[in-house]
């Protein structure tokens, strides 16, 4: 028995070595994907904003 718990526990520690990192990094690209989206977003609000200001300017100036 004592050679299945020393597998076990060296196999719990490989898979913490290999899983922690691998849950960091995944985090990390899960919270970039996140902001990525959200400044796309204030982006293209942005843009309709400015179309929208320049097609009310060039409406004043043929008036």
């Amino acid at each position: 028995m004592g050679g299945f718990y020393t597998a076990m526990v060296v196999l719990g520690f490989f898979v913490l070595r290999l899983g922690v990192p691998i849950l960091i990094t995944a985090t990390v690209c899960y919270g970039l994907r996140r902001l990525d989206a959200r400044w796309q977003a204030e982006a293209e609000a942005m843009n309709g904003n400015r179309q929208e200001v320049a097609v009310v300017n060039s409406g004043a100036r043929r008036g």
